[in-house]
């Protein structure tokens, strides 16, 4: 009999899909060696539908994305990854013809590292910096980015939605996350995802949102 379990992929954004590949092949043949690659059915939606109604009309990104994700579940997959990370907090606003909490939520999957005494910069999104969604989900202490190096992050993220190598943009991006010693750096956009990965993502204060996601993914399909 045939146990395989599959991750159901939500294709969108060029770049960010083939870092989602990229990065669950790298680490689940990490585990299984040779030249494993990671058991994953996708489902590519037209992010050109979707992106005009980004980040906040939840109404209108309601229809596209609930049809795109029961279409998904329908693949016969263990779990559902959206690789948007503003997405997420549309979720509340559909009605999937499953249960919702085979969607592994980006937000929800790293609390466990977050210790409340924590002192937590967000480097995301303008969006995301500004709506905090975090702070639905558990008390914490926040120091905000400065508006200068706010603006500098939204730049790095749209350079790299562009040219994910731009090598420029990488170097900025390094200096920045090289500024915070004390405080927990919790990484929620993809875009910066990437460029940590450039870096090297060897910081020990860094919760990187993407990669806590996709390890998670990658063990629960690799359970028994």
């Amino acid at each position: 009999m045939n146990t395989q379990k599959y991750i159901g992929l939500l294709g969108l954004a060029d770049a960010t899909t083939r870092y989602y590949l990229e990065r669950y092949n790298d680490i689940y043949q990490n585990v299984k060696g040779g030249f494993s690659t990671a058991p994953i059915k996708m489902l590519n939606l037209d992010f050109a539908k979707i992106n005009p109604y980004l980040p906040d009309q939840y109404e209108s990104l309601a229809q596209p994305l609930q049809a795109g994700l029961d279409q998904l579940w329908d693949m016969d997959v263990d779990h559902i990854i959206i690789p948007n990370i503003t997405l997420h907090n549309s979720l509340s606003y559909i009605s999937t013809g499953f249960d919702k909490d085979k969607i592994l939520h980006i937000w929800k999957n790293s609390l466990d590292r977050i210790k409340s005494n924590d002192k937590i910069v967000i480097v995301a999104t303008q969006y995301t910096m500004d709506y905090d969604p975090l702070k639905s989900y558990i008390p914490y202490q926040r120091k905000r980015l400065t508006e200068p190096i706010e603006k500098e992050v939204e730049a790095i993220r749209k350079t790299i939605y562009r040219d994910p190598d731009y090598q420029e943009a990488i170097t900025s991006f390094h200096e920045i996350i090289r500024s915070f010693h004390s405080e927990t750096v919790l990484l929620a956009c993809t875009e910066l995802s990437i460029a940590y990965q450039r870096i090297g993502m060897d910081y020990p204060n860094v919760i990187d949102l993407v990669e806590q996601q996709i390890q998670s993914s990658v063990r629960r399909i690799l359970s028994v």
